[in-house]
């Protein structure tokens, strides 16, 4: 009777507990390996959102600076504000701050006094320094960055 009982178990069909385990550990790898891939993009997509966003400002500055109004960026760290006038002044209620989004950081900038104006009516740069002409966006934790350098005309690239 102990035999028979024994045969029986042999013959059942499924998986065991050690198989089952290892399945899961497998496809939760697979699914780990799935989200760092699709957050990836998503990390790149803001520094290269951030740069888009801050070119389209200094146009925008450098356009007002055109038609009669100078102006210009003062950068720090996690923003920029966008002001009127011949230079940067803190207490002014007409500046307007620009946070960057999400980790993305101005790590350098090499602009004097982190300040970009424009000269009035012609829109170049004012005071321009050769070498003295960019600021860089970064996103510390992946170390995405983009270069956006302006030369003396106003005209800019993007790295």
């Amino acid at each position: 009777a102990l035999r028979s009982h024994f045969t029986h178990y042999t013959h059942m069909r499924g998986f065991t507990l050690i198989e089952v385990l290892i399945g899961i550990a497998l496809l939760s790898l697979l699914v780990t390996f799935a989200t760092i891939n699709l957050l990836r993009p998503q990390v790149t997509a803001q520094v290269e959102g951030a740069a888009l966003t801050l070119v389209s400002d200094i146009k925008s500055q450098q356009m007002s600076a055109m038609v009669g109004e100078k102006g210009g960026i003062f950068f720090e760290d996690d923003r920029y504000i966008l002001f009127t006038g011949p230079n940067y002044v803190a207490s002014d209620t007409n500046n307007f701050p620009v946070v960057l989004a999400g980790s993305v950081r101005l790590v350098t900038i090499t602009w004097p006094n982190s300040e970009l104006v424009f000269a009035k009516r012609s829109g170049e740069v004012a005071n321009f320094t050769n070498g003295q002409n960019s600021v860089v966006l970064q996103n510390p934790s992946t170390g995405e960055q983009k270069t956006i350098t302006i030369n003396r005309l106003g005209a800019l690239a993007i790295q």
